[in-house]
């Protein structure tokens, strides 16, 4: 089902809701696809291909919310499915916050590509998968250390949807990444085993970087954690390397989220115009 007929679908649950009582309603409609290859040993590990579907419907009635989702969306699926939603909101407590954006906000969209597709994704065959996760393991064990072992792999997904609001909203959206690296573990002296890895993950397959040069990252990574010690407890400056930074951001986007805030589980909760930090 491609965007098109997803869309179509979306506004056919919006006009069935609208219909069987609710006062707003939105559809969100999603399929995606993924395949995993994964190497270790020389030898394949894992050859895995899933494809998924799904609908979820918000339904807003008599000041009342509720979220449904279904894998099933055939109409005569459908049919069944929307009204039980409509039918289980009815029991749910008041709520006259909830409702849908205001149609003001919709308005002046940019309609900007932010070229997360890759049209050449139906191009790639099986056989490419299995020899990039071949070539990146072979890659690793051909660098220089006391390599114990190594685990390579290559993953692609294409993924599309749709969302649709009962009061004028409309949208969609297309993407696909692909991804490849590998994860070295190395001797270090009788009992020491440090793994690392390198790992990539793009848009476009194009702009995925040198196989051999992931391989031999992951090994170069892992050897230079040998010999690594304890260090005495203290206070020191600290040096974060960018593939770690995201986790300290996490760390702070998730304080600033709206249920966190609402449900008094943030630590930013009511300071607004207060220094928090240096």
């Amino acid at each position: 089902m491609n965007n098109k007929e997803q869309l179509e679908l979306a506004h056919w649950v919006v006009s069935e809701a609208i219909k069987k009582g609710a006062d707003q309603a939105a559809v969100d409609i999603s399929n995606s696809r993924q395949i995993d290859v994964e190497f270790r040993d020389r030898k394949m590990q894992t050859l895995n291909e899933a494809t998924s579907r799904s609908l979820s419907l918000t339904v807003y009635a008599k000041n009342r919310f509720s979220n449904h989702s279904t894998n099933d969306i055939r109409k005569e699926a459908l049919t069944p499915f929307i009204e039980e939603a409509i039918g289980m909101t009815a029991y749910l407590g008041e709520d006259i916050h909830r409702t849908l954006p205001d149609p003001k906000y919709y308005e002046g969209r940019s309609s900007i590509d932010l070229d997360r597709f890759d049209s050449s994704y139906g191009d790639v065959v099986s056989d490419e998968r299995i020899r990039i996760a071949r070539e990146v393991e072979e890659a690793a064990l051909a660098a220089e250390g006391k390599i114990i072992s190594v685990t390579s792999g290559y993953s692609d997904s294409r993924s599309e949807s749709v969302k649709v609001h009962s009061n004028g909203f409309e949208g969609q959206s297309s993407s696909t990444y692909f991804a490849a690296g590998a994860e070295a573990t190395v001797a270090d002296g009788e009992s020491g085993r440090p793994s690392d890895y390198d790992w990539s993950v793009v848009l476009h397959k194009k702009d995925l970087p040198s196989l051999e040069k992931m391989g031999r990252e992951a090994v170069r990574r892992a050897m230079a954690k040998v010999g690594q010690a304890k260090m005495e407890s203290g206070t020191y400056d600290m040096i974060i390397e960018n593939r770690s930074a995201t986790r300290l951001v996490g760390a702070m986007f998730q304080c600033l989220q709206g249920r966190a805030l609402q449900q008094k589980r943030s630590y930013l909760e009511g300071k607004i115009g207060e220094k928090i930090a240096s």
